[in-house]
């Protein structure tokens, strides 16, 4: 009788690859069957999903950088499934929120106070107030569940900041997930600036339609907007320039990028983002470099906006007359007939539902407007609930604790910002912290025509950026800030 053996050696190197090989073989039945039952979008989100789970567990600053681009819209829907829960449903932004948890749960080490409570005590009243608002809007004004929760599941997206606070424990994950953001920046301004050229929509809620501007219509012009990604782009700007200013990153780098994100700012011809992002500019710059950064950031805006018009008609040759005009309207708004008019007429509606309950508010799914029949679809219906001053329709869902609790969130993250922004040495940190606090402004100005406090992206920029200032302040506390 022959016997054979093999090396020890040589089975330890061979026995990996046969069960690496028989793993993978497996893997390729299982998909064939499954692609001949399940719908292919969940096939696909049954191999994207674990994949962003281990990529959250190996850099889970990674992972949340993933989270603000599938909130973003630009990725592909089919990429992105969405899971039904009784009347409701489930996104895969809340899925990657709930996996971000639950892998936070196991990072933990240092316990619970690790999070900075004292940062977090608005978000925590605007939670409870939340919570109040579904009883209020479901068993007080009986308002269909459906509606209670899908307006009460955008607040989920406060939980980015207590992320952002576990997952940055220090510098080299501070500037992976900074450059992820400007990162998320660029991909969403290239997808307007994309849409503006095409006339495809290709971001998820975004508006791509011809421009308006009073009674002008632009036939050659198109209107491309991001929705709340918009906040993205522009944060990324600001943090960009900071950087040139701190002398981070060079010119050959910075104003491409800037050109880039700069353009998709335009396309959106949004006013209020385009005189909101100004202020921030030069506010940012001041912060960082006194008078003299606010002449620079003139300057390099003054260059960036102009190459970024010339490069825009290139597509559109209105685009420069259009812009002009865009402008000058602001001063001519307030017609019947306007967006401005209509924004009159939708406060006078909030204020009459506000004076029936000015403490706890009509709730969330509550109806505050008529029905008008615009689409004759389930849209307008969701229209009655819609505002746009964000500002009324906190006090108008949340009753006057939560426009005081989110003026208080405000005031307090400015003047933390500030001061962080003056009192830090490292340069790169206050390049940061600039941005983060400058940027903040943004929405806080553009509330006032937009609902960014009750929109899933305003919430998510808010909180993304209370997060990381937070963790600068733990990081400079703990002396982490150059590690």
């Amino acid at each position: 009788m022959i016997s054979v053996t093999f090396p020890r050696q040589r089975i330890s190197t061979f026995l990996p690859l046969v069960v690496f090989g028989a793993v993978l073989l497996v893997v390729c039945i299982l998909s064939g069957l499954l692609a001949a039952v399940l719908p292919w979008w969940f096939v696909i989100a049954l191999f994207v999903l674990p994949l962003v789970a281990i990529l959250a567990i190996v850099a889970p600053e990674l992972g949340l950088v993933f989270l603000l681009l599938s909130l973003s819209g630009v990725l592909p829907q089919a990429m992105l499934p969405e899971l039904p829960l009784g009347p409701g449903r489930i996104l895969a932004s809340d899925l990657v929120i709930f996996a971000l948890i639950f892998v936070a749960a196991f990072k933990l080490r240092k316990g619970l106070g690790v999070l900075a409570w004292d940062w977090f005590k608005p978000i925590f009243w605007l939670l409870a107030l939340s919570a109040i608002a579904i009883v209020v809007g479901k068993f007080i004004f009986e308002s269909p569940v459906k509606d209670v929760l899908q307006e009460a599941r955008i607040q989920i997206n406060w939980m980015i900041a207590p992320l952002v606070l576990m997952f940055i424990s220090n510098r080299k994950r501070l500037n992976r997930f900074s450059i992820g953001i400007v990162l998320v920046g660029l991909i969403v301004a290239v997808a307007v600036v994309f849409q503006f050229a095409t006339g495809k929509q290709i971001i998820a809620n975004a508006r791509v339609e011809e421009l308006l501007t009073l009674e002008t219509r632009y036939t050659d012009v198109t209107r491309s907007t991001a929705g709340g990604g918009i906040y993205f782009v522009l944060f990324s700007l600001l943090y960009v320039l900071a950087l040139l200013f701190v002398r981070r990153v060079s010119v050959l780098i910075a104003f491409p990028v800037a050109l880039i994100l700069a353009a998709g700012i335009i396309v959106s011809f949004g006013r209020g983002i385009w005189i909101a992002t100004a202020f921030a500019a030069l506010l940012m710059a001041y912060f960082v470099r006194g008078k003299g950064g606010v002449a620079s950031v003139i300057i390099v805006l003054s260059i960036a906006v102009s190459a970024a018009l010339v490069g825009l008609a290139a597509f559109k040759p209105q685009t420069l007359e259009a812009a002009y005009e865009r402008i000058v309207s602001t001063t001519k708004e307030g017609a019947g007939n306007s967006s401005l008019g209509w924004r009159f007429e939708e406060a006078g509606y909030a204020f009459s539902k506000i004076v029936s309950s000015p403490l706890v508010g009509i709730g969330y799914g509550t109806p505050y407007k008529p029905l008008i029949r615009l689409t004759g679809s389930e849209q307008d219906v969701a229209l009655t609930r819609y505002i746009h001053n964000g500002y009324l329709g906190l006090w108008l869902k949340l009753g006057i604790s939560g426009l005081l609790v989110v003026l208080w969130f405000s005031w307090r993250t400015y003047v933390r910002g500030l001061r962080m922004t003056s009192q830090s040495s490292d340069s790169q940190t206050k390049a940061l912290a600039a941005a983060l606090t400058a940027g903040f402004t943004v929405p806080v100005i553009t509330s006032m025509t937009q609902p960014e406090w009750l929109a899933p992206l305003g919430v998510a920029y808010f909180a993304m950026t209370v997060g990381l200032l937070s963790a600068l302040d733990r990081l400079s506390k703990d002396g982490a800030g150059g590690k």
